[in-house]
């Protein structure tokens, strides 16, 4: 594939994101599917869900420039998670549905046979590991997707951190020549880019649990593919760390009516953390412990966080994968 028919996937993947995201915006609105913004005064009403604009600009432009067996598994896990976020954004699931349905994405993965059991880990080489690969496979879409969807809380939080964690992929694919994977993963950025200039504080558009499980899982299917397990976990240490603050904190899954708030908005437009036991420990509680502080602040430190690590990851990919 030439580099220019490269570059014209990727920028067209950013405009037709950018003009799904108008239209369902629109649609929504005249429809009446509009949530209020929480961490608003006024509590905005936003329309909801946007998630399938994502889908349908990455995946027809995908579609478009790769055709193989790898893709055909990564569309149709990625389609799964989506159903299952779409089924939730309008009937809402229990605490467990989703973990458990977003499991089931890894099947056209373990179905298709397309992924590598052989692992490489720093300081200790490629491991072999053909049994236990698909449970983490089943584990690794349920975790991805469903960490993707607690993070998703502030205006364009969620969309900004993954961009930030796909360039270290993107790296990665480089340096080791996978160009394929490589153009899918600056596909996925351009698409998350172009959502994201609707969803940037403040939001016009909300992606709903369709966009922040089919991000998820659509991340977690690069790693597999791209062999890059390590440096995908690298990259998004804060999003790991927030969804194990949360679940440990109010121990295991639990329906979203039924957790405490973990902070509160003042009539200044200001947040402030929660305190008290029981209450979700999340990063934006964190960030709030010491005194209260602006969303847009939140947002900044929480993209911080993933630029870190996304150093952290490109650091680790040219020291140990060369």
């Amino acid at each position: 594939m030439s580099i220019l028919l490269a570059l014209f996937s990727i920028v067209l993947t950013f405009f037709v994101v950018l003009l799904l995201s108008i239209f369902f915006e629109k649609l929504l609105t005249r429809m009446g599917l509009m949530v209020p913004d929480a961490h608003k005064p006024d509590k905005k009403m936003v329309p909801r869900p946007g998630g399938p604009a994502i889908y349908i600009g990455i995946i027809i432009v995908i579609f478009i420039v790769v055709r193989n067996i790898t893709v055909i598994a990564l569309v149709a896990s990625a389609s799964i998670a989506l159903l299952a976020g779409l089924f939730d954004d309008f009937f809402r699931f229990g605490g467990i549905e989703k973990p458990v349905l977003t499991a089931i994405a890894a099947a056209p993965f373990i179905i298709l046979g397309t992924y590598n059991p052989n692992p490489y880990v720093p300081f200790v080489g490629t491991v072999t590991i053909k049994i236990l690969y698909p449970l983490l496979l089943i584990a690794g879409f349920s975790i991805y997707s469903n960490a993707t969807n607690m993070l998703d809380i502030y205006n364009g939080l969620l969309t900004g951190s993954m961009i930030l964690a796909t360039v270290p992929l993107s790296f990665y694919f480089y340096i080791r020549g996978e160009y394929q994977i490589l153009l899918i993963s600056l596909i996925f950025i351009a698409g998350l880019s172009g959502f994201l200039v609707r969803h940037v504080y403040p939001s016009k558009l909300f992606p709903g649990d369709s966009g922040t499980l089919f991000i998820g899982a659509f991340y977690f299917a690069l790693m597999v593919l791209g062999r890059a397990e390590i440096i995908g976990v690298i990259a998004t240490l804060p999003l790991i760390f927030n969804g194990f603050f949360i679940l440990t904190s109010i121990r295991g899954f639990k329906e979203h009516s039924k957790v405490q708030r973990p902070v509160i908005i003042t009539n200044e437009g200001k947040i402030l953390a929660v305190k008290g036991r029981g209450v979700p420990i999340t990063l934006a509680r964190l960030f709030a412990s010491e005194g209260a502080v602006t969303e847009k602040e939140i947002i900044n430190g929480v993209w911080l966080m993933f630029a870190v690590s996304a150093l952290l990851s490109i650091f680790t990919a040219l020291v140990f994968f060369k």
